[in-house]
């Protein structure tokens, strides 16, 4: 994937049946955009096609919810499963590497304290965002997950 120079978007090569299957789902998923503003899913800004050397090269746009303003001291991709989800050493010798939930889970053995009102309003945005990638049979995702220590 790609980052735009101010940072703000993510532009990413997808496949031909990924690009079928987004086309499919945005109008629903923009539905969804406007009902639900505190989503936490992506938000997609464009699906383009263009032609490179006689071959279709597919692009969607979407937003950066990791922008590199705000630093961040770590990063994890959660998939709320421990099979294979441990960052590997090529990935851990990053400067700012992405890891996954068993190094969640070592990193915070006891978790995140959130106050409960922030806790509150977190689960109910992911209970519902659950509900939307069920509709649109969607079965991998993965939470991103940035901390700043204040």
């Amino acid at each position: 994937f790609y980052l735009t120079e101010d940072d703000e978007f993510i532009v990413k090569t997808v496949q031909h049946k990924e690009g079928e299957f987004l086309q499919k789902l945005l109008p629903g998923y923009y539905m969804n955009l406007n009902q639900n503003p505190r989503t936490l899913l992506p938000k997609f800004f464009g699906l383009y096609c263009y032609q490179c050397n006689h071959k279709n090269v597919r692009l969607v746009v979407m937003n950066n919810i990791l922008p590199s303003g705000v630093r961040l001291h770590q990063k994890y991709d959660l998939k709320g499963s421990t099979y294979k989800r441990k960052a590997n050493r090529i990935e851990k010798q990053k400067k700012s590497p992405t890891f996954k939930d068993l190094d969640f889970l070592e990193h915070h053995p006891e978790g995140l304290f959130l106050e409960s009102e922030t806790y509150n309003a977190l689960v109910k945005t992911i209970q519902r965002d659950c509900r939307v990638l069920q509709s649109f049979k969607i079965m991998d995702y993965s939470l991103l997950l940035g901390i700043h220590n204040m």
